[in-house]
């Protein structure tokens, strides 16, 4: 291995900018509706369940008729009138739980420790939200994006994600505020791969896979962008050792079209309506 193969610096996952993607050979590419939920088309968009319309339909949480709606309705309204992280995080976990992503033997986690190895240094890597199956193997993760309240700019046109952060040698993370939402996201991909399969190994028995995809959310306030990253074991290798690759990896991002103001995300009724038949969509990726 040359000396001009070696990445000129190290960082945790949580740290990753644009930059670290690009270094690394990850490019993100916009799909539109048909490309990323194929086959379906975007007259295809499934309807809301019944059980749903409540959730959907009622304008504020003051208005609600019943126990559930009203706190859903109530979490919804702090997430994206005051988006703090953990309002965000709250949202997010709620709102999976509503659409089911967490059925069966399911569950949702907060503020999940992955152990993982940026540039041979071992982290530990932090979800803001994650779904683990009966294995804990994990197979979706969610990150919201705050980089719109640092910079002073609307939702509109920001793309956001649920992951976490890191500190060497740490048990749990620790915010720091300097990673991009997105970049942020496919590194928690690339600690996902690496934990699923030492858990394949090590647990079940199996042998390592060579690829995965996993479906990824990034929450501006309440407006999600959905991914499919796919993650290599040539990928993750390179990420280890903090070397160069020329293989390309590309991942898939869907911005929703909304009928509404980008900026009121999902307290506007027609949004929510749409992006709850998008969440239904959606949930087809969960392995």
């Amino acid at each position: 291995m040359s000396m001009s193969s070696v990445l000129p610096t190290c960082k945790s996952g949580n740290d990753w900018t644009q930059a670290d993607l690009k270094r690394f050979s990850i490019r993100v590419t916009d799909s539109g509706f048909e490309e990323f939920f194929s086959p379906l088309s975007l007259s295809d968009l499934p309807p809301l369940p019944h059980a749903l319309e409540p959730f959907a339909f009622i304008p504020h949480y003051t208005q609600a008729t019943d126990d559930a709606t009203y706190k859903w309705l109530h979490y919804l309204d702090l997430a994206q009138d005051d988006p703090e992280e953990i309002a965000v995080d709250i949202f997010a976990d709620r709102l999976l739980h509503l659409m089911g992503y967490d059925q069966g033997r399911r569950i949702i986690l907060t503020r999940h420790a992955i152990p993982s190895v940026f540039c041979g240094i071992q982290y530990s890597l932090t979800t803001d939200v994650c779904i683990c199956d009966e294995n804990e193997n994990i197979i979706l993760l969610a990150k919201d994006d705050q980089s719109y309240l640092r910079r002073g700019l609307g939702m509109h046109g920001i793309h956001g994600v649920i992951c976490g952060d890191a500190i060497p040698g740490a048990t749990s993370g620790v915010i720091t505020g300097k990673g991009e939402a997105e970049a942020t996201l496919i590194a928690s991909a690339i600690a996902a791969f690496r934990n699923n399969n030492d858990t394949r190994l090590n647990k079940l028995g199996l042998p390592r896979l060579e690829e995965m995809s996993f479906p990824g959310i990034s929450f501006t306030g309440t407006l999600p962008t959905f991914y499919r990253i796919r993650v290599t074991a040539k990928l993750n290798q390179a990420v280890e050792t903090g070397t160069h690759t020329d293989a390309v990896t590309e991942v898939f991002r869907h911005v929703p079209d909304v009928p509404g103001s980008r900026d009121k995300g999902m307290k506007d009724l027609a949004n929510r309506q749409t992006l709850l038949r998008y969440f239904v969509a959606f949930k087809r990726f969960l392995l």
